[in-house]
């Protein structure tokens, strides 16, 4: 037996099992949310480095799941969720904050 892949074998990688994530995984996901966020920006390619997640991508929808999960909405969602985007969002409250 050989221990050279042949061109069709790919190489062994993590996959997701489907099921849900324990307690304490969540946590340790969340804390290195808080870790390599800055400002409310995180840094997923560093989360997911350190959580052992496939992508960054992945990282972003397992976090969007958790906090949906919660009943909790991200700036980004709250404005998606009245029609408008982060720009319109900070131009409303430039303009208000102008009337003022």
């Amino acid at each position: 037996m050989s221990n050279v892949m042949s061109s069709h074998e790919k190489p062994a990688e993590k996959k997701s099992t489907g099921l849900p994530i324990s307690k304490d995984d969540q946590f340790k996901f969340l804390f290195a949310c808080i870790h390599h966020g800055d400002h409310g920006k995180i840094d997923f390619e560093a989360v997911a480095k350190e959580c052992s997640i496939i992508s960054k991508g992945a990282a972003a929808k397992r976090y969007q799941r958790l906090m949906k999960q919660h009943g909790i909405s991200t700036p980004r969602e709250a404005d998606s969720a009245k029609g408008q985007t982060s720009e319109e969002t900070k131009a409303a409250a430039k303009k208000r904050k102008s009337a003022d």
